[in-house]
């Protein structure tokens, strides 16, 4: 192989590859609540309280007792999430940002997390994602 095919070749191959939030204490708290169901949400991004969250179109998010008394406002439809989540496709400074986007997740709630705008929301730990075109 030439060095500018393997060039390319490697570019491509790492350009695929999405990024990430998983810590370690994430991980933890979605052990924890091993018990706890899993949730399937749909929902895509949006910046109205001056951060991107994710606003949910269909599905129930299911709130453990402790988180939900920490929450400022339980109806609320914003939430924060960790995980298995692609944090590239939301990233508006990342080549394959889309705003037709919207993404089914599957996971649960591990804690009420307050680095946001508004006050404490859900952290919500994705194990799984699909993305489909949501044109809004």
């Amino acid at each position: 192989m030439k060095p500018i095919t393997a060039i390319i070749t490697i570019l491509l191959l790492t350009s695929c590859g999405h990024r990430y939030d998983i810590t370690v204490e994430q991980q933890k708290l979605f052990n924890q609540r091993q018990a706890q169901q899993l949730d399937t949400l749909i929902g895509y991004y949006t910046s109205s309280t001056g951060s991107l969250d994710l606003f949910i179109l269909e599905g129930k998010l299911t709130f453990p007792e402790d988180i939900k008394k920490q929450l400022y406002d339980s109806l609320t439809s914003d939430i924060k999430v960790c995980g298995n989540f692609p944090k590239d496709l939301i990233d508006i400074n990342t080549w394959n940002y889309d705003t037709d986007i919207a993404f089914k997740i599957v996971g649960k709630t591990i804690k009420a997390d307050s680095i946001n705008a508004i006050g404490k929301v859900p952290l919500f730990f994705v194990t799984e994602w699909t993305k489909f075109d949501y044109p809004h």
